[in-house]
Formats: C-alpha cells, structure tokens, sequence
C-alpha cells in the first residue's frame, strides 16, 4: 500500500531488485571461474610448485593442495589484490610456462 502512494519508491524498488540480480549472476560467474581455474592450476601448477622451495612463505605450498585453498587463494589475489607477489613470482622465475 505504501507502493501506491509513492511511485517514485516503487520504481526505485524495482531497479534495485534489477540490479541485484545482474550482482548475483556476476558472483556467480566469477565464483564458477574461480573453481575452474582452481581445478586447472591443481592439475598443472601443484606438482611443480611441491617441488620448489618457497623460503619463509611456507604458506605457498599450502594455497596449492586442494581446490578450496587454490580456490581462497585466487580469491585472495585477484578479487582482494592481495599478496600477489609472493608466491607467485618464485613460481614464474622457476617454471616461466606457469604465467600462462
């Protein structure tokens, strides 16, 4: 009832609703995105980075060994732009095929 009597609440409420639905598509897409990658990066990028040695970052060897703790660490680094440096430029300088 308080819809009728307002119209320009009405119509923003609806926009909104609009909106976060596009917002909950696009969480959607990056949280798929992100566990593809993960799954990929397990399957390629775990045997190499268990071989190297990271010095005091001993948390690098841990973000590699299963999808949930690739999956945070992609979340970490691309979406929080968050400790990007640390483990994977060693992992670079050792393996440069892994930049792919």
């Amino acid at each position: 009832r308080l819809l009728a009597f307002i119209p320009e609440l009405y119509r923003l409420i609806q926009l909104l609703s609009g909106a976060l639905r596009a917002l909950f598509g696009g969480l959607m897409l990056i949280a798929f995105m992100i566990v593809f990658w993960s799954v990929i990066t397990i399957e390629f990028v775990r045997p190499v980075a268990s071989k190297m040695d990271f010095g005091d970052a001993a948390d690098c060897t841990d973000n590699f060994k299963s999808i949930w703790h690739t999956a945070l660490y992609f979340f970490q680094t691309l979406v929080v732009v968050d400790d990007w440096g640390t483990c994977i430029k060693p992992l670079i300088l050792e393996e440069p095929w892994t930049i792919l």
